[in-house]
């Protein structure tokens, strides 16, 4: 929906209400039963329409040289519990197009968003490990605030960066310094640049200029991660103290994400408008 679509639909509300906020209790009543009744025979109307040209394209298809998992596939397709679920959600989405939409949009979300956070797991579960100690061994902390001492060894409050670990003996082991911190970069960063077109075609249907709102997701990226560093900052340096790696690393990545899927749904609804894109914008593109 355009800034102009929003704009006229949202007119269109206040001169609702306003018209409705001077009627008698009798006729407002009267006027949203109507209103319900003429909303309900619409969509059973677009319902029965659209239901018209899936059957038709359904028959078409089946008449088609299909073979394999295609076959399999359509078949599953035609099964009762499929075509329920078509038949009950498309009734739900033409009776309540905002709602559904919300719904659709929440459903992929989250699932791209939990599907990315598990492409981070693996990455920072195995890229420590082909750094090697010598990485894990170099120190990069900032801003690197003394926590105080727990078990003889001292804690630091970071943003950027991660203490090293020791194992009992004192030797260096995978799992923090400068290793890790560029495996958790990686990992985050490589999880966005797939994240980014799943939410852009997928959730919110953009059509947009992609180079713009990568940009706006690019900064936006940035300063979530700014933020979710800091606040992890002051729990961190205790999970590597007492926590084994896989857990350790599991705890971060629902941390992180968790916080950035919360703040990154709204960030998502501003820099990815639904509908056409500007004649300008599809010049750029």
């Amino acid at each position: 929906m355009t800034k102009e679509q929003k704009a006229a639909k949202k007119e269109q509300k206040r001169i609702e209400k306003e018209k409705i906020s001077k009627m008698s209790e009798p006729e407002r009543e009267k006027y949203l039963a109507e209103r319900k009744a003429q909303r309900e025979a619409e969509a059973k109307k677009k319902y029965e329409a659209y239901n018209t040209e899936y059957l038709a394209r359904v028959e078409v298809k089946r008449k088609s040289n299909m073979n394999g998992w295609k076959r399999f596939w359509f078949n599953f397709g035609q099964t009762a519990f499929c075509q329920g679920f078509r038949k009950g959600w498309k009734r739900f989405a033409f009776r309540h197009p905002e709602g559904s939409k919300l719904i659709y949009q929440v459903f992929y979300f989250i699932v791209f968003s939990e599907g990315v956070t598990i492409w981070q797991y693996l990455l920072l579960t195995f890229l420590p490990m082909m750094f090697g100690l010598k990485l894990a061994g170099i120190q990069f902390m900032w801003p690197s605030i003394s926590m105080g001492t727990y078990n003889g060894t001292e804690l630091f409050y970071n943003i950027l960066g991660y203490t090293i670990n020791y194992d009992a003996s004192g030797n260096v082991i995978i799992g923090g310094g400068l290793g890790y911190f560029i495996a958790f970069e990686i990992a985050t960063f490589t999880a966005q640049c797939i994240n980014f077109p799943l939410q852009r075609n997928i959730t919110y249907k953009s059509h947009g200029n992609p180079w713009y709102q990568a940009m706006w997701y690019f900064i936006g990226w940035l300063l979530i991660s700014f933020l979710c560093n800091a606040i992890n900052g002051a729990w961190i340096p205790f999970a590597q103290l007492y926590l084994p790696p896989a857990v350790y690393n599991l705890l971060v990545m629902f941390a992180t994400g968790g916080i950035s899927m919360v703040i990154f749904f709204f960030v998502f609804r501003i820099i990815f408008p639904e509908g056409e894109p500007k004649k300008e914008e599809k010049i750029a593109e």
